[in-house]
């Protein structure tokens, strides 16, 4: 099959009537509510369709983005349409519905035709009504141009309705093509600043509710795309790490209320068994509290907003409420069957009246299952170690549990028994209706649908802006995103001013802190400047009531530079206040300061600094385990000297590679929480860009899918993909020629 022509496609868009939401569809609420100086009726119609033009979309975000990635592997019932992605055979352009560049202009066109239309300085009442709306339509073309370009690589950037096939021929050859590289500043130019601005002033759409039809509403704020969050994307994309880093700490500053990762985790418990300690990990209320809501923790007015979701594409219960959104399930492994019920409801006069409603059952069956979880994703979590923490008044206590690996895997896959067969299915989009567990296999009703495809959510935004500023130089602080969380009581305050003190009998007092001596940490036999010499500066490090900072591997250097950083800041935000805890935590327990001894900077960042090695050189395992050990060493060395782990590091040209070891645990970091969600595929070629070797690395970990934990760093499993994919021009879906 030939691709189809630019042109071709450009026509399909000039005839395009608006898809509108009809009386009966889920994405239209009662306008009498609207009916006031907030909103115009025809607008809202159009921004509707809109909004269902992007579920036409959102259950390709995820397929394109996971069939390709590490994380996934096909079974004997992969279709060809989904093989032929996973194997990288660049499929031709509308050879089967999941691709269809034609289906984004289409979003794109309706968009362009509002925004063109629609007078955004209107005032009714002394209020500006269009602006909160223009402004998440500006927000809506952002991400569907970033889905095209993480896709197809090079894209026409066209901003003008197409309505005739003039037009179209005059875009075929004029319209400039958006790539990584200028995808931010083209948006930028066409009216996403000024959208940033109006949503900074005017907040999120809100128009009530949209119901499935099965009982479950998504409020209609949880449907705003955040446009600081989208900039932070294209940013990164493009590798200023700094302003990425800024848009994304904004967003969390102004609109997210609140990170909680430790009231959804995770749970391991022990017990004895024949004298013989045993363990066993359960799914807790992982994915309910963490994904599988139906608002959103985007707004600050609602106080300490625990909700997870940023961003949901709604689906229906039964066509007669909407789109239904089920392929996702489908290729996951589950049957779905849409059910229309109808009751009737006596009304006060006598009558009775028939309500609908609808329902959709779901059934993990093997037969169904294309895409399943890669033996690399299940090598990852199981290299995990899960924590068991106590604590008291006086005394911390932490032990390991053995053998459990990451305690994530069993609510996102778990282990379903089927006509006494194990099989691992993918249920981020079907969680389980009770808790699973690591000891037993679940059945294959135990699931239930959830009426939403997840965009945004907060751990999406922080292990981004972890990947940002790492790269930015704060590589500790990264670290402590994951490990300890962004808290008051998390991180060390360092404090510069005049102390006075007697040298002759100072010494390191009680609280931990320590003293800079003509701008170095103050070592034993120093000579100490006379009484009253002003001391560059002073390293408080106890910030938590405990009496000791649980991120204590953040060097002075790095603190203070962070401090002086608008978008370091976290000691004087509500947001960062004691409750936040690290995104590992939610698979692998508590790990407070001191008492941890495997989830350490120092020991994560040696390891994977010697495997980065370890594969670029071609090392010998053996090799490998002596450069970790001399890396230990060194630290150690560090640290009986009175200084901060491999602070010194930094001095001996080894910046780059500590950054680039703290960004391979943040991409583990990503498998482990964001896994199937949709952005694993793309969050592996942006993050290549990022590093000097970066197209053998990504070719490395894609052919590295079915790799299990027990093979070494240079077997691959899959040498012609990997020779294939250290071509950056076999990354891209092929687009339309002209």
């Amino acid at each position: 099959m030939k691709n189809k022509s630019i042109v071709s496609l450009l026509i399909f868009l000039m005839g395009l009537s608006f898809t509108t939401s009809s009386c009966s569809d889920m994405l239209t609420p009662d306008l009498d509510r609207f009916s006031g100086p907030t909103a115009n009726n025809d607008t809202l119609y159009r921004y509707w369709g809109i909004l269902k033009s992007v579920q036409n979309i959102a259950e390709r975000y995820v397929i394109l983005g996971e069939s390709r990635s590490d994380l996934s592997t096909p079974t004997q019932y992969t279709s060809d349409s989904i093989n032929s992605l996973m194997n990288f055979e660049n499929p031709v352009d509308g050879s089967n519905d999941l691709l269809r560049a034609a289906d984004y202009y289409y979003v794109i066109n309706q968009c362009n035709s509002y925004l063109q239309s629609t007078d955004s300085s209107a005032v009714k009442d002394g209020n500006y009504y269009m602006r909160r709306e223009y402004a998440q339509v500006q927000a809506v073309r952002a991400w569907v141009y970033l889905q095209l370009v993480q896709n197809y690589g090079s894209v026409p950037f066209v901003t003008n309705f197409v309505e005739d096939s003039d037009v179209a021929i005059q875009l075929m050859t004029s319209a400039p093509k958006a790539t990584k590289d200028n995808l931010a500043e083209l948006l930028l130019k066409e009216g996403l600043a000024r959208a940033e601005e109006w949503q900074d002033i005017y907040g999120y759409l809100s128009y009530g509710e949209y119901s499935s039809g099965a009982g479950a509403s998504v409020n209609s704020t949880a449907c705003n795309f955040p446009i600081d969050a989208i900039m932070g994307d294209l940013y990164l994309l493009k590798n200023d790490y700094e302003t990425a880093a800024r848009k994304y700490y904004k967003f969390m500053k102004n609109s997210i209320s609140y990170f909680y990762p430790e009231n959804a985790k995770t749970f391991c418990s022990e017990w004895l068994m024949n004298d013989i300690k045993t363990y066993s990990v359960s799914s807790g209320s992982y994915l309910t509290e963490t994904f599988n809501s139906y608002t959103d923790g985007k707004d600050l007015s609602k106080g300490k907003n625990k909700n997870e979701n940023l961003t949901l594409i709604p689906s229906a219960s039964n066509s007669t409420f909407g789109t239904v959104l089920t392929r996702v399930q489908n290729i996951y492994g589950f049957s779905t069957e849409s059910r229309q019920n109808t009751t009737p409801i006596k009304n006060p006069d006598g009558t009775t009246t028939a309500v609908t409603s609808g329902s959709i059952s779901v059934e993990a069956d093997e037969t169904y299952r294309q895409i399943a979880p890669s033996p690399n994703y299940q090598a990852v979590s199981d290299k995990q170690v899960i924590s068991l923490y106590t604590s008291d008044d006086e005394n911390k206590m932490i032990k390991y549990a053995k053998d459990t690996g990451d305690g994530r895997i069993v609510a996102v896959a778990p282990k379903v028994s089927i006509d006494g067969e194990s099989y691992r299915f993918i249920a981020k989009y079907c969680p389980p209706s009770s808790s699973t567990s690591s000891t037993s296999d679940a059945n294959p009703y135990q699931f239930s649908m959830h009426y939403a495809i997840p965009i945004y959510r907060k751990a999406l935004i922080y292990l981004r802006y972890a990947e940002a500023i790492n790269r930015a130089g704060f590589p500790e602080h990264a670290f402590a995103l994951l490990r300890d969380g962004l808290s008051n009581y998390s991180l060390p305050f360092y404090s510069e001013e005049e102390v006075e003190y007697d040298p002759n009998t100072y010494e390191f007092n009680a609280k931990g802190d320590t003293i800079s001596v003509n701008g170095e940490p103050y070592k034993p036999g120093m000579t100490i400047p006379p009484l009253k010499t002003r001391i560059d500066t002073v390293q408080t490090i106890n910030t938590n009531p405990g009496g000791t900072s649980y991120a204590y591997y953040i060097s002075p250097t790095e603190g203070i530079t962070a401090q002086k950083t608008d978008y370091m800041v976290y000691h004087k935000l509500s947001q960062f206040d004691g409750n936040t805890t690290g995104i590992h935590c939610r698979g692998c327990g508590r790990i407070d300061g001191f008492c941890d001894t495997v989830y350490t900077y120092s020991k994560m960042v040696a390891e994977k600094m010697a495997e980065n090695k370890a594969r670029k050189e071609k090392m010998t395992p053996t090799a490998q385990k002596a450069y970790y050990e001399s890396l230990l060493e060194h630290t150690k060395k560090l640290v009986s000297e009175g200084s901060y782990e491999l602070k010194a590091w930094v001095k001996k040209d080894l910046a780059a590679e500590i950054k680039e070891a703290v960004e391979d645990i943040i991409v583990d970091e990503l498998a482990l929480e964001t896994c199937f969600e949709g952005n694993r595929y793309q969050d592996l070629m942006r993050i290549s860009n990022h590093k000097t070797d970066g197209n053998e690395w990504f070719a490395w970990k894609i052919a590295r899918r079915n790799n299990t934990g027990k093979d070494g760093l240079n077997d691959i499993a899959e040498p012609a993909i990997y020779n294939k994919l250290k071509d950056p021009k076999n990354w891209f879906l092929p687009f339309p020629k002209k």
